[in-house]
């Protein structure tokens, strides 16, 4: 009783400490995320392009593969905005941890739009751009980073123009798409015409996803509604689609509530009911690999959650089962250590202590190796007791 009392401090220590390094990093990040600045000389676009890329903070510590966001408009405030929703989600387990690839401005009148107009020189580059997407900036990116093949494209206002050019004319380029108050009014509804051509041919492919919305914005709400209309009657079965207007939001605002709730509707396969099972966790993101395309293991936070559901509710056999499992997928990563904690305490209690003296033992190498002296200091004085005993 009185070790279970002593872990669980440790575990409060811990996860406060960790609550407190995130808000310390949340709030440097006020000014600038951290992330490493590309430049591509592109053949497409004739020019050097400079690419931001973030990866998660776990990114140093695996060897895990994440999926990739593609940001326009890719200076400040949006990679600060997207990075932090992304961060949230993810931490709460509502979302897998991504990388996120923020590509900057030069001329985005000209990279943005479909067609050329007349009101405003250099534009209808969307072709190009999209080319130099597809083309050379996705396969550098696959190439330099740690990639899993599903891909998200984001944008606002003209971006968001260009996310939904890009899944009417390239639905392979891309998974999911999110578009905050997107100008589906550009060129007399040019893009409601495309749909209405294109989306009938579309091919057979795996789920896509689009999330779109739009603030109190008059202008812009006729060829939104006609874009849904469009979609209503001619939407191939795997898209996935949502629009919605908030009227307490304008051009400038809507954002954030478009970044969130799109995200979380990309992902609302992802989060798996809490305290269930070893199994039903294992089949959850079986199946939540098969939505989304890619091997997706149980989360580790999801088995740590549920070892310590079962720990704590004394089915003792089905916590070490789970305990056990999540060290096996996630033997080096700094958050196992709760795995080895729990393991060790599920081991004593059911009367094994050598085990539970081996799970703190090689828990301790754990700590040793990723600079955890809290939890050095814990396993050493858990492996001096259990010696005594």
């Amino acid at each position: 009783m009185q070790t279970m009392v002593r872990w669980t401090a440790v575990l409060f220590i811990f996860f406060f400490s960790f609550s407190a390094y995130s808000a310390d990093k949340a709030s440097s990040r006020l000014i600038s995320v951290e992330h490493t600045i590309h430049e591509l000389q592109s053949v497409q676009l004739n020019e050097q392009r400079r690419v931001l890329v973030r990866v998660p903070s776990s990114y140093s510590q695996s060897n895990e593969r994440y999926p990739v966001v593609y940001l326009l408009d890719g200076d400040e405030p949006y990679i600060t905005q997207v990075a932090g929703i992304i961060d949230t989600l993810a931490a709460t387990g509502n979302t897998p941890e991504m990388i996120v690839i923020s590509i900057p401005n030069i001329d985005r009148r000209r990279d943005f739009t479909p067609t050329p107009s007349p009101k405003w020189p250099k534009t209808g580059g969307a072709e190009k751009f999209l080319n130099f997407i597809e083309k050379e900036l996705i396969p550098y990116i696959d190439s330099n980073y740690r990639t899993e093949p599903y891909r998200i494209f984001v944008g606002h206002s003209l971006g968001g123009l260009l996310v939904i050019h890009s899944y009417l004319t390239r639905p392979k380029m891309f998974n999911a798409y999110i578009a905050a108050s997107p100008v589906l009014q550009w060129d007399n509804l040019y893009p409601v015409r495309q749909a209405e051509q294109l989306l009938p041919k579309h091919p057979t492919l795996p789920l896509r996803t689009l999330y779109s919305a739009l603030g109190d914005e008059p202008p812009y709400l006729e060829a939104f509604n006609a874009f849904q209309e469009v979609l209503k009657k001619t939407a191939p079965q795997n898209l996935d689609y949502e629009f919605q207007q908030f009227k307490n939001e304008n051009h400038g605002t809507i954002t954030t509530p478009t970044f969130h709730l799109g995200l979380k509707k990309i992902w609302s396969h992802w989060k798996a009911p809490k305290n269930s099972s070893l199994d039903a966790l294992e089949k959850h993101y079986a199946a939540a690999s098969l939505k989304y395309g890619f091997n997706i293991k149980v989360p580790l936070y999801a088995i740590n959650e549920l070892g310590y559901h079962l720990l704590q509710t004394t089915q003792l056999s089905d916590a070490i089962n789970a305990l056990k499992r999540a060290i096996e997928l996630y033997p080096d990563s700094p958050r196992t250590l709760f795995a080895y904690g729990n393991l060790a305490n599920a081991f004593e209690k059911n009367k094994e202590l050598e085990q539970a003296r081996k799970s703190y033992e090689t828990g301790l190498q754990l700590a040793i190796k990723t600079n955890n002296s809290q939890m050095q200091q814990f396993f050493q004085e858990e492996i001096k007791r259990l010696s005594n005993l």
